[in-house]
């Protein structure tokens, strides 16, 4: 194992040419080692290598034995291939390969072995924000299919935890961005009920961001959905809440007309009338001059 690390790390200050005589092709042949844990070392540490190689060895060799990987027999080398998939579409350049990388994020949602399908699920809102495929084309549809219906998977509940639900309103507005604001109606139903959820590590996230959700919706529909969304949260009883969306609140104000950005006033108004809440009114006044500037 300490070997795969080593030569891993010694790939990033060898010129290209020599990784891939050396380094690649010593990691390729350590990965098929009798021993699971070296071959798990040797999958891990695809994403770095990965950026060491030209794309044509990626495309020619790292990328055929990464699929290898992904039929082992053995559930926790799969599982490490689930672990790297993210940063490896991360690398991809061509459709070829980002749909290739997709068809094993689909296929691991339904493997064997419980452990690889959680990995799975709580990677596939990340894997959507990042893998930069076409819009409306028929892989970016397969991948949304299981996507929006992560929050009623039974897996949520073999967990033990809100992990996968967390991790969808965490990647949420990368999602959204990669799918369009055109898409936002598609969206919004999952939106709308993680934000009811009771657990705030999942409205955090979604507070936080309502500004980006807004930049790509545009103003009519943050208006529509986005308006009550942070009524709301402002009359919740949890700071937290409260501090996330109004740590962005000028971001916010920007989306909209000088029309309703008036409207917005009472809620800067409001919100600092109590002395005991310093937070909120410190990130408030952070803000003033960003705010002045906006409404002159």
């Amino acid at each position: 194992m300490v070997g795969v690390q080593l030569l891993t790390k010694l790939a990033g200050s060898l010129t290209q040419n020599y990784c891939e005589e050396f380094v690649a092709k010593e990691m390729l042949s350590l990965g098929e080692h009798q021993s699971i844990r070296v071959r798990k070392e040797a999958v891990l540490c695809l994403p770095l290598l990965v950026r060491a190689v030209s794309y044509s060895f990626l495309e020619s060799n790292l990328l055929n034995f990464y699929q290898k990987k992904c039929q082992e027999n053995t559930w926790s080398v799969r599982k490490v291939c689930v672990d790297v998939i993210v940063e490896m579409v991360k690398q991809a350049k061509t459709l070829s390969v980002k749909e290739e990388l997709s068809k094993w994020m689909l296929h691991f949602l339904k493997d064997g072995h419980k452990t690889v399908r959680i990995n799975a699920h709580k990677a596939l809102p990340m894997f959507i924000g990042v893998v930069e495929l076409p819009k409306g084309s028929p892989m970016v549809e397969r991948l949304m299919d299981p996507y929006l219906r992560l929050l009623d998977s039974e897996l949520n509940h073999q967990v033990g935890s809100n992990d996968i639900v967390r991790n969808v309103a965490y990647n949420f507005p990368a999602v959204l961005q990669t799918l369009g604001g055109d898409q936002w109606k598609q969206l919004y139903p999952l939106f709308n009920r993680m934000m009811k959820f009771l657990d705030k590590d999942i409205r955090i996230p979604l507070a936080c961001s309502l500004h980006e959700i807004g930049r790509i919706i545009g103003p009519e529909l943050s208006k529509e959905h986005l308006f009550p969304c942070l009524d709301n949260i402002l009359k919740d009883g949890c700071d937290e809440l409260k501090l996330g969306s109004i740590s962005h609140l000028t971001e916010f104000v920007e989306i909209f007309n000088s029309e309703i950005r008036e409207n917005l006033i009472d809620v800067f108004l409001v919100l600092q009338r109590d002395p005991r809440k310093w937070r909120i009114r410190q990130s408030i006044a952070s803000q003033i001059g960003r705010l002045s500037r906006i409404y002159t």
